[in-house]
Formats: structure tokens, sequence, C-alpha cells
């Protein structure tokens, strides 16, 4: 298992109680900790909890650990302008000699990392889904070579990527949405395939046909019961012939003229928001209230407070709108609005916990992929708490410039994947995999 490109390494020595513990910092290599640096290694098991401390420059750190019981690390260091931390979580220290690797990143940043060699090259409408604790199944996209069927699993154990079973057909820009919290199965449907479906991870399953979803599909799942997909847009930046939203293992539903818009997962349900701006609650497909600006290509999260947080997309004149409002299910409208700079579409959305929601790549009005995060807080002030300006704006950098980047919070990790996307006017596959950590 070959950790990710581009990381330096430093060997902390843990002594347990009946054997010795290696932990192995991965850091990246571009932005190194000052070997100066004070680190605090904290470990915590049911029961008990152990610390040490030391520079980055000693090499090493010891404390007793127990055997035979899972133990979660965190290892921080405050630099003054920068705070670096890494975490490991359920390591076991048991059957002889351990070693273990733990990813030092910095809060509140990006920090990249070249494209992993299990890829053999980049790839363009990949998509990420969030499995199990630290990992992330990284499936299909497209190259000079055509569409892939190749799956890769992203485990942050070891902070490397290596091969996974492929898939049934090779697809590029799917819709992919675990199904379980419980197991690996994941809904592949639409993309640049034709419109097949597939679950990963169990035997193919049919479902509805889509028609002709030529183009990026957006979906969620309602409940534990049926995933609803649909709302296509095409990959010239035309709108799909993906009109309608349909059910998979749940109940059939109607037609309703979604192109260009975005199915948005709700807690114990769904929602539809059309490019005209319609709010629709799934699966009664009953119409709840309409956002301040119809848009297209747009971004849209459920903002944890009962509503829709929207930003980016185009208006009817191609230009895009350089505002993010928050919608409100019980009031049927969105209460706030603000400016934010640019005004780019095909963006990813990605709530981050209390820490607010980070808005990811997409392009501008004259269609180039942009390399801009921001992060946004809550309503009314769109302010996140790491943050003081008087206004969101364009906070960090990628290593690459994306549209339609592939994004997935790690599970368990305060950290955010950021790969794949389109780094050209012409599609051209984006290079590189960027990480975001949590404050």
């Amino acid at each position: 298992m070959r950790p990710l490109p581009g990381l330096l390494s430093l060997t902390l020595l843990l002594a347990c109680s009946t054997q010795q513990v290696v932990i192995t910092l991965l850091t990246p290599a571009a932005v190194a900790p000052d070997p100066a640096l004070i680190l605090t290694l904290i470990a915590s098991w049911d029961g008990g909890q152990a610390t040490a401390v030391g520079a980055v420059a000693n090499g090493s750190l010891s404390l007793s650990l127990p055997s035979d019981v899972p133990v979660d690390l965190e290892i921080e260091g405050d630099a003054g302008t920068t705070f670096w931390r890494g975490e490991r979580h359920g390591l076991v220290a048991a059957g002889g000699a351990v070693t273990a690797g733990v990813l030092l990143t910095r809060v509140g940043q990006i920090d990249s990392f070249p494209t992993p060699a299990a890829f053999g090259m980049p790839f363009a409408g990949m998509s990420a889904t969030p499995l199990g604790l630290g990992q992330v199944l990284l499936a299909g996209g497209r190259n000079a070579a055509g569409l892939s069927k190749q799956a890769w699993i992203y485990d942050q154990a070891s902070a490397s990527v290596v091969p996974a079973p492929p898939l049934a057909r090779a697809r590029a820009n799917q819709f992919a949405l675990s199904l379980s919290a419980t197991s690996s199965a994941v809904l592949m449907a639409g993309g640049d395939d034709g419109g097949s479906v597939e679950v990963y991870g169990a035997h193919p399953v049919s479902a509805p046909s889509l028609g002709t979803p030529e183009g990026h599909l957006s979906g969620a799942v309602a409940g534990d019961q049926a995933a609803y997909f649909g709302c296509g847009y095409g990959l010239d930046g035309g709108v799909s012939s993906t009109d309608a939203v349909r059910a998979f293992e749940g109940p059939p539903l109607g037609p309703l003229a979604c192109s260009g818009g975005q199915i948005v997962q709700l807690d114990g349900g769904a929602a539809v928001i059309t490019a005209s701006g319609d709010v629709y609650l799934l699966p009664s497909l009953t119409r709840v209230g309409r956002l301040n600006l119809a848009r297209e290509g747009f971004a849209a999260v459920a903002d944890g407070q009962g509503g829709l947080l929207v930003t980016g997309g185009r208006n009817a004149d191609g230009t895009g709108p350089s505002s993010v409002e928050d919608f409100s299910f019980d009031a049927g409208k969105s209460m706030t609005q603000a400016s934010l700079d640019g005004g780019f579409a095909h963006q990813t959305l990605v709530r981050i916990g209390a820490a607010g929601f980070l808005v990811i790549g997409g392009e501008n009005a004259a269609g180039l992929p942009q390399s801009s995060v921001r992060t946004i807080g809550p309503a009314p002030a769109f302010l996140p708490d790491f943050r003081s300006d008087s206004r969101p704006g364009i906070d960090f950098a990628l290593s690459v410039a994306r549209r339609f980047p592939a994004v997935a919070p790690i599970p368990g990790y305060h950290l955010v994947l950021i790969v794949s996307g389109e780094a050209t006017v012409q599609s051209d596959p984006a290079s590189g995999l960027d990480v975001f950590t949590i404050p």
C-alpha cells in the first residue's frame, strides 16, 4: 500500500505495554512543518488517555498504550499562524510490531498532493462517495483512453489510494450515492454511459429507464427505501434531455421539469430545486416555495437549520449570479441573500458541520474552470466562525482548476477530499488531489 506522492515522513515511537508501535507522520512536502514545531500526541481509548510532547526535529515520542483495544490518535502542533493536526482512529496494537501512518495537515487550509500513482493518469468525471471510517470510493471517469470502469479506495489510515474491483460498466460524470451506512453498496446512475444503473458492491440491479440522461445527474436518498435521480445538465453547457425525477426501489414519480436543477438530501427526505427556482419536496413533488433567483448549474445543500443553502449558477443571460441565498422551508422563500466574489457555475458545495460550508471550483462566464475555494458560514452573515472578513470571498486555491470536481467528506475525520474534475474549457482531466482540513 503506497502512500500519496508528495509526502514527507517522520517516525514517532510509541512504547506500548506489550510492544512497540511505530507512527509515521506524513506531511505535504511543499509545506512541511518547521522542525522546531512542538507536537502534542493524544492517545485515547475506552477508559483511558495518554499524552506525549516533543519537537518535530526529535523524530520520536514515547508513551505506554494498552494492546488489543481500539485507540484514537490525535497529533497537534501550533505554529502561530498555522495549526497542524493529524488523526488516526481505531488503531489496534496487537499481534506483534505495528506500523501506522498519520497524515498531518494544516487546519482550515488546502493541502495538495500529486496525482496518486494508483490512477496511472488523471481522470475527469470521477465520483467520490464516502464509505466506512476513513474511506472514500473513487470510481469511473474519463481521459484520453476513453471512459473507465476502474475504481479505487482512498484510505485515510494509510493516506493512500488503492485499486478496488471495477465497475460493471465504464462510466463518467455519474451520480454515485451510498445506499447504506452499514455496507459498501453504492448506486451509480446516468452520466456518459447511456443511462444505465448499477449498484456497486452488490449484484447489478435493474431500475426504471433513465431515458437518455447524457451529462451530469444530481440525486439524493430519501429515507431508507428510495433513491431519487434526475435533473441532468449536459456536458456542453446545455440542458440535457433528462427532464424528470425517477425513483430507484421506491414509489414511481411523475415527470418534473428539473433539467439544470438539483436534488438535495434532507434529513429523512429530499428536495428538488429546478432551474426556474421552484422548490419541491420528494416523494410527493409538492411545491413549497421559490428561490430569490432562477439559476442553472448552481450548487445546493441542506443547511442543517431546516433549509437550503444555494450558490452560483447561471442567469438566463448566461452570466453568473454573484450571490448565496438561504431558503427556508417554513417560509417558502429565501430569507437572506449575500454577495459572493465570482459567480461561478458547476461548483461543488459541501457542508462541513458547525464550521460552515465549502464552495469548490466551478467555471466562470467564459467557461474557464476555476481553482477557487470559498468558506461560507450559516445565514444571515454567511461567515464561518474561523473567518473575520466583512463578506464571504475567495479563501484558498486548489492545486489546479477544477470544474465538476469530485468531493467527499472523509468519514470520521475532519477532512474533505477533492479530486478529479475538468481543468480546461476542452474538458481535459484535472490532475492532483487536494485535502481540506475542517477547523
